[in-house]
């Protein structure tokens, strides 16, 4: 059972649910207290904080994350569930609040964790696609927070770094596929160079189309109309 609404969370979450994403992870927090697991109340802490940044609340999500940083640091060692992103979402948080010095020292966290996944992966082709996509989503987002604090060198050369990893991606970056695009057309948007922003945006674009088309009447509806692509400046451009 426990399985059950953690899975139904995530997927909840993907589709751009995300108020029933919340719903669900509360009922995983619940079952992970009455077993006393506490790895379970970490990863339902973290869905949740997920869920209010991607929803447009990022102080709720912070103010979660930072609650529960003792407890995750002390039980999230792995690498490979949502609890790993803790950092991520922190970093995302920070960024969406306007703390950008907060967002590159936590997206930076989030990058060493992974460069050691990527490595302890490279012999297992599906986790090392799984850990290398995750890796590429918080670089970009890292790119994003370079740019935005004037340090145009280490954004590009984010940016340069993974444009090189997506060539090798023939099943793209897992579920960061939007996300990935996305950051890279924000990124050149604040550095100025709008055309390569707007090649990233029409990609990100055309990726979102891709998965609406798989999903059904109810569930398209929801994620095209709670995707970021139709918040980027030069939408209607």
């Amino acid at each position: 059972m426990s399985r059950a609404y953690y899975s139904h969370a995530i997927i909840l979450h993907l589709i751009g649910d995300y108020e029933s994403s919340i719903d669900y992870s509360f009922k995983y927090e619940k079952l992970g207290t009455q077993i006393k697991d506490k790895r379970i109340k970490s990863l339902s802490k973290v869905i949740i904080a997920s869920n209010y940044i991607k929803m447009g609340n990022p102080s709720m999500g912070k103010d979660i994350l930072i609650d529960m940083k003792d407890n995750y640091e002390q039980i999230s060692k792995t690498g490979l569930d949502i609890g790993s992103s803790y950092y991520f979402y922190l970093g995302n948080a920070y960024l969406e609040i306007g703390k950008v010095d907060k967002a590159i020292e936590s997206l930076l966290k989030f990058e060493r964790l992974f460069n050691k996944f990527v490595h302890e992966k490279s012999e297992n082709e599906f986790h090392l696609w799984t850990v290398v996509g995750k890796r590429m989503a918080g670089k970009s987002l890292l790119a994003v927070a370079h740019a935005k604090n004037k340090n145009a060198k280490e954004s590009l050369n984010l940016i340069e770094s993974i444009v090189s990893e997506i060539k090798d991606q023939p099943r793209l970056f897992y579920e960061n596929s939007i996300d990935i695009l996305y950051n890279l057309a924000e990124a050149y948007e604040i550095l100025g160079k709008l055309e390569e922003s707007k090649s990233y945006y029409k990609q990100a674009l055309n990726e979102m189309n891709r998965i609406a088309v798989k999903l059904n009447n109810e569930h398209r509806d929801i994620f095209l109309k709670n995707n970021k692509i139709n918040n980027m400046s030069f939408h209607n451009s």
